[in-house]
Formats: structure tokens, sequence, C-alpha cells
């Protein structure tokens, strides 16, 4: 992939690590727009869409695009399981009305237990394979 086709994501959490990254990258980071909720959730909005960035990386010549989501990770280890649980049913929306684009995402074995089941079983429904970490490793 070309700089040129690059975009780079950030939320807040890092601002010096995303600028550190887009400097190094020579790529500026996609303009967004954060807020806090009282309850502790946020609510971000890129001034990029996800069709766009998905029809750019395609290009003329109509390429797959595979995406990776490390959100539903980071969502899982602070214990958000149903933010998980609705983010990973929403990119399958997403993805099966976008035929071109393949979303892999990865969960850390330690954070699947017991008491994580019944989510761990609606994110597994929401994917069209799953893949154990061992098999996954090359």
């Amino acid at each position: 992939m070309t700089k040129k086709n690059l975009m780079l994501f950030s939320g807040r959490a890092h601002p010096e690590l995303a600028e550190q990254v887009a400097k190094q990258l020579d790529v500026t980071i996609t303009p967004q727009s954060a807020y806090s909720f009282a309850n502790g959730e946020i609510f971000v909005r890129f001034e990029e869409s996800v069709r766009g960035v998905l029809r750019r990386a395609r290009g003329p010549r109509e390429r797959k695009v595979r995406a990776f989501g490390e959100m539903v990770a980071v969502l899982w280890a602070q214990g958000h399981h149903g933010a998980v649980v609705r983010l990973e049913h929403l990119w399958q929306s997403f993805c099966q009305r976008s035929e071109d684009m393949a979303l892999f995402c990865a969960y850390p074995k330690s954070g699947i237990t017991k008491d994580t089941r019944s989510a761990m079983e609606a994110i597994f429904a929401a994917h069209t394979t799953v893949l154990d970490g061992a098999i996954a490793r090359h």
C-alpha cells in the first residue's frame, strides 16, 4: 500500500503516540470528533466514512480489502463485553453489505473465561470463521 492510500485513525487515549506514528509514516491523522457521555461511554465520529476509505482502498481495479479490527480486543480487555458484542454485530452487518471486504479480529485467550462464555458465543455467531490461536499462528 502506498502512503497515498494509507490512512491513520486515532482516538484520544494516546495523542502523542498517534502523532509519532503519523510522523514516522509521513501521513496525517484522519480528523475526528470525540465526546464523553456521563456514563463513561465515548462517541467518536471520523470525518472520513468507512465506505469512503474502502472505496479508495479498492482502487480502480476493485481489489478486495482486508481490515483488522483491534478495538474489540481493547474493549474486551477493559471488560466492556456488551459493547464488544454490539460492535461485532455492527461490523457483521456492514460486511454483509460490502462484499469485497474481509474483517479480521483477535481476542486474547486470557480474557475467555466461564464468566464470559455467553458473550463469546454471541461473538462467535457474528463470524463466518473462528480459529483457535494455536491454529492461527504461523
